[in-house]
């Protein structure tokens, strides 16, 4: 009994309960392209808010952004990118996902 217990065990740390999408860094790693090619040249603004459907248009003009491990995820899903309105260095990011898991 002891001996099945710790085969199963030892199967389940091998093989992992599956590969969990970090939902988080997949939008961080387009929003933050996104943000440098399209909004960073904008004055002023401080919130600059990056949407998975902003995302999506972007692709149908030529931009590549893999999205599949996005497909979770509403397109209303966003990221606000927080930026110094002077340096316009990125401060912080503030996530606004709804995904399913």
């Amino acid at each position: 009994m002891k001996k099945n217990i710790l085969l199963i065990t030892l199967i389940l740390l091998l093989v992992g309960c599956g590969n969990k999408v970090n939902y988080k860094e997949e939008m961080l790693k387009y929003a933050k392209d996104y943000y440098e090619t399209y909004m960073s040249g904008v004055n002023g603004q401080d919130i600059n808010e990056v949407s998975l459907k902003a995302l999506k248009e972007a692709n149908k003009y030529g931009k590549e952004y893999d999205l599949k491990n996005l497909e979770k995820c509403d397109d209303d899903s966003y990221i606000n990118i927080i930026v110094s309105k002077d340096t316009k260095k990125i401060k912080k990011y503030e996530y606004h996902l709804n995904c399913k898991s």
